[in-house]
This record gives structure tokens, sequence and C-alpha cells, in this order.
């Protein structure tokens, strides 16, 4: 039986593809642009703050890997983004394979400054996820304030 979280992701990387893909041939340089109507955030920032949410729930809690996190502003070209993605993609595939078949297993342990944690893979792997599409859709109003039309990125296009 396929693997509902793998499917799932595999959905989520095809949608991200597409946020990537057009920010590279259409947004480029302006990812770095500081959107006003977001603390001055850019939309570099927000991408690079995604893949540190993996880094740390899938990555560090999940896997229990001691991986650095990135300052959101360090990265601003859009090839280091796709490369921090493909190691979250190998993380990713890596919790399905050792989680993916007891999606209800309770993982346990501590988070610096917020204290312990107990949750499920399923609730992780859904934290993760909703927390990519949450800053994805922010991320698309970013490129609106700056004068692109973004593109269809939902899971079902047209």
């Amino acid at each position: 039986m396929p693997n509902l979280f793998s499917n799932q992701y595999q959905l989520i990387q095809e949608s991200r593809s597409v946020v990537l893909d057009f920010l590279e041939t259409t947004v480029k340089t302006d990812i770095v642009t500081p959107v006003s109507a977001y603390r001055a955030k850019t939309i570099s920032s927000m991408l690079v703050h995604i893949t540190n949410v993996y880094f740390q729930w899938i990555g560090n809690f999940g896997l229990q890997q001691q991986i650095e996190l990135f300052d959101d502003y360090s990265i601003t070209q859009i090839q280091m983004i796709r490369s921090m993605f493909e190691e979250v993609d190998s993380l990713v595939e890596i919790f399905i394979e050792r989680y993916g078949a007891h999606p209800e297993h309770v993982m346990a342990g501590m988070i610096s400054g917020q204290g312990r944690v107990d949750t499920t893979v399923t609730s992780l792997f859904t934290h993760v996820i909703t927390h990519e599409f949450h800053h994805k859709g922010q991320i698309m109003s970013m490129m609106r304030l700056i004068g692109y039309i973004p593109p269809d990125a939902d899971i079902i296009r047209f």
C-alpha cells in the first residue's frame, strides 16, 4: 500500500517547484526586496525560514540529528534555496521511511526555550507541511505587493 505521507509530500514538492521555478525565471533578484507589509521580510527570508522549520522539526526533533539552522536573511540566491529544499527532501524521505508505517507513534523531546514536546508522527508531519503552505500563501501575497502576478501553485492546479 502506498504511504499517505509520501503521496502528500510529492504533491507539496510539485507545488513548491512551481513557486521556485517562477521565482527563478520571473521574480529573480526581487526575492530579496523587503516587503513593508511583512515587516520588511523578503521572499528569500521566508523560504529559508520554511527550510529551517523542516530542519528543526523533522531533522533535529524527529530524526534526532544536529542540524544547524540558517539565519533567515543569509541565503539570497534561489539556487542555494533549492539546495536547502533538496536537503529537506532527503530528511523527509528518511523520516517517512522510518516512521511512515507508524503514524500514531509518539515522539518526545525537548525544544530549546519551549520545554518538553510530545507529539505523534502525524502531528509532526502535518505541522511542517501546513507551515510551508501558510508561508507559501504569504510569499504569493508578497509577490503581488512587489508587482508580480504569482502562478497557480495550489495542489490542484488549473
